[in-house]
């Protein structure tokens, strides 16, 4: 069981406690399939005198259980006659429903509790059924208990010492020791590292940059005769070239610097020069893709 309390009255030594905020346990279980539901007493101002108001969460089915979601055990009926003693109560309750209650269709509350990453995990004892040193307790000493701090941190140590958790504590404390001394033994590897990459930046980074930049100038400018505007612009020079090569030879034949024959032959073959040069322009312009 598993004992939370959520609020502490102000100290009285009377067990009368007139005005005072109530007090509020609660203990944790499980249901038969695996449910957690848990049992809250809250106590009144006129506690012990008066019995506490028991209910369970999240909502559940069983013949204790009224319509308002009050819990009615037997046992609280004797309240007040010196039959019944809190921790007694809410023990018989929890076992109580912990065997036969269910969970109510009704009931949306979950408890899911992330995960979140923690690489201490002391090995934890097993949270006990029940609690001989609380069974042990008069209602007078629990209430002592809830409304005197002293008395609380007195009743947490002897329940810490009966369930061993001082070894627990010690193994995570050891733990986290360990920890830390490794973490300042990778402080000191880094500093390593830092070194490193600075001796690395100041002697072999900066000709190996520079050897990759005039490796990329030179890339750059063979791709810059490769591109597609250069390489049209280079067949459009060249028809033209062709065209002037020709109506050169125009001019030529008519100043009478050469017979018919060989001008005639001449033309043909500037001519046939510009077609093709031209028609592998237009080509290029259609078939290329201009970026």
């Amino acid at each position: 069981m598993h004992i939370q309390m959520s609020s502490h009255p102000r100290p009285c030594t009377s067990t009368h406690i007139p005005h005072a905020p109530r007090s509020l346990l609660e203990v944790a279980f499980t249901l038969q399939d695996g449910t957690p539901a848990s049992v809250r007493a809250s106590l009144p101002p006129t506690f012990p005198q008066d019995p506490p108001s028991l209910s369970a969460t999240p909502a559940l089915q069983h013949p204790w259980i009224n319509p308002d979601g009050k819990l009615e055990p037997p046992s609280l009926a004797s309240w007040g006659r010196g039959g019944a003693r809190l921790a007694a109560v809410v023990q018989q309750v929890v076992a109580e429903l912990a065997a036969k209650a269910r969970a109510s269709p009704s009931a949306h509350t979950t408890y899911a509790v992330p995960a979140t990453p923690n690489p201490i995990s002391p090995t934890l004892p097993d949270l006990p059924r029940s609690f001989p040193l609380l069974d042990s307790l008069s209602n007078e000493q629990l209430l002592e208990a809830l409304t005197q701090p002293s008395k609380f941190e007195e009743l947490e140590r002897r329940v810490a010492a009966e369930l061993h958790l001082e070894q627990p504590v010690e193994a995570a404390w050891q733990q986290a020791r360990e920890l830390a001394e490794g973490n300042i033994a990778r402080g000191d590897e880094m500093a390593d590292c830092a070194n490193q990459i600075a001796i690395i930046q100041s002697s072999e980074y900066q000709p190996a940059e520079t050897a990759f930049r005039d490796l990329h100038a030179r890339q750059k400018a063979v791709l810059d005769k490769l591109a597609p505007r250069v390489l049209l612009e280079r067949l459009a020079a060249s028809a033209k070239e062709a065209e002037a090569a020709s109506d050169a030879l125009v001019a030529g034949v008519s100043g009478g610097h050469m017979s018919v024959e060989a001008w005639a032959e001449q033309y043909m073959r500037a001519r046939t020069a510009y077609h093709m040069r031209d028609l592998k322009h237009h080509a290029a312009q259609q078939s290329i893709p201009q970026t």
